[in-house]
């Protein structure tokens, strides 16, 4: 999640140089407020340049982690979830011959979901400037909220990002981010009008290209009722 994807800093060099990937936030929600979430980062469809990358120190100026880096980092995430009160049952799979990663993790509600959140992000944080605590997720009985609180950091006028660079445009329109979230009851209403409702309406599916999220054209802040 944005959120649970800070761990992807570890990553962000090789995402330079990878033309397609597909990030995938999963949160399935029990009526008590607790439930389990999957954040899948799939880069397969780069794997063979990420594989030849990945044997250079640099690529374009640009430091390549090693394996053993990324490997270290996500022992950090790992040992920084474990000290969640209310988090279990955490797996990080890594698959570097596929270029999939995955989280997941069961949660008793979800104001342990951000602290998780948080606690990632503080990890991962070589800057000398404190992390910015932000709250991702709310529920209360019958209602589910996906906030989006990084536009002001991120966005981007439409002018300066046709100034980015070719490469740069396309890795973000090819790039792809996808929110999954399930319920035990239909959902009866979703604020953002370009999510889309399972024909059971126990799911709602929204994917985005980053282009769109980092030029404001599309948010993956929602709130569902149900």
């Amino acid at each position: 999640m944005k959120y649970l994807t800070q761990f992807l800093l570890s990553l962000a060099a090789i995402f330079c140089f990878s033309s397609c990937f597909e990030i995938t936030e999963e949160v399935n929600m029990n009526s008590n407020g607790s439930g389990d979430m999957l954040l899948t980062i799939n880069m397969s469809q780069s794997k063979d340049n990420l594989k030849n990358y990945m044997q250079m120190e640099e690529v374009q100026g640009v430091k390549v982690p090693t394996k053993t880096e990324i490997d270290k980092e996500i022992s950090n995430v790992k040992k920084a979830l474990a000290k969640v009160d209310g988090l279990s049952n955490v797996k990080i799979n890594t698959d570097f011959e596929e270029f999939i990663f995955t989280v997941t993790a069961n949660f008793t509600n979800v104001k342990v979901l951000n602290e998780a959140i948080n606690k990632v992000a503080s990890t991962l944080n070589h800057t000398p400037f404190p992390t910015i605590k932000k709250s991702n997720f709310d529920y209360s009985t019958g209602k589910f909220t996906r906030y989006f609180k990084y536009l002001k950091d991120f966005n981007l006028t439409q002018e300066e990002y046709n100034n980015l660079n070719f490469t740069a445009r396309f890795i973000m329109e090819s790039a792809k981010y996808i929110t999954v979230y399930r319920f035990d009851k239909p959902v009866k209403e979703v604020s953002n009008k370009k999510a889309q409702v399972s024909p059971s309406r126990k799911a709602v599916k929204l994917e985005s290209n980053f282009a769109e999220i980092l030029t404001g054209k599309k948010s993956i802040q929602n709130t569902i009722t149900y």
